[in-house]
């Protein structure tokens, strides 16, 4: 049996559901009508542009890996230059995206080595 209490969490769950509903239609709407007044419409136009995540190559991964073997925590500026330009010969990568990776495997390299074996 349902208890009076659920039936009016389903009540206002469905309260909800319905505005959303009309909203939704509100916004369809909206689209149709800028739609019909342009001659050219871009509905990629109206997004919000997402930021991408960037995940390195097998051979990206490997250099970047092989200059955290014989470095010591993150390069310089310049040498993050030399290695983003090396990396971009295998895909799409950015300073920002390397100086990162770099922090962050620095990171987990020192959260491993503070590991207690037990």
């Amino acid at each position: 049996m349902i208890t009076e209490e659920q039936i009016e969490i389903l009540r206002h769950q469905i309260a909800i559901y319905g505005g959303i509903s009309e909203q939704l239609a509100d916004m369809y709407r909206v689209l149709l009508i800028r739609r019909e007044e342009s001659e050219v419409w871009d509905p990629t136009a109206e997004t919000i542009p997402v930021r991408g995540r960037w995940t390195p190559t097998a051979t990206q991964l490997s250099v970047l890996e092989g200059v955290f073997e014989r470095g010591e925590g993150t390069p310089s500026k310049q040498k993050i230059r030399e290695i983003t330009s090396a990396l971009t010969l295998h895909g799409d990568v950015s300073e920002k995206n390397v100086y990162n990776w770099f922090q962050n495997r620095r990171a987990r390299s020192k959260r491993k080595a503070e590991v207690p074996l037990g």
